[in-house]
């Protein structure tokens, strides 16, 4: 089922360890939608390995709602091909 709570999305996974990846909810949701990186990097416009390199760094509030949103709507499109 796709989780469209975007809190839930950004904080159930959090273990509050401090060897977390920056972005690890993004990481982490990614991951539990059943998507690709390389998905998410087309939706955006960008190589796969550009995504990486973004994630490296913590995204802003407003970045992040953006790719919330675009890893719901790939697992929708995906889930209906199905």
């Amino acid at each position: 089922e796709i989780v469209t709570n975007l809190y839930y999305a950004s904080t159930s996974s959090r273990t509050g360890g401090e060897n977390m990846l920056p972005n690890q909810d993004i990481r982490d949701a990614i991951k539990r939608q059943g998507i690709c990186t390389w998905e998410l990097a087309e939706k955006i416009g960008v190589h796969e390995t550009t995504l990486y390199r973004y994630l490296r760094k913590e995204l802003s509030e407003q970045e992040k709602q953006k790719y919330y949103a675009l890893i719901f709507e790939i697992a929708k499109s995906k889930r209906k091909g199905e």
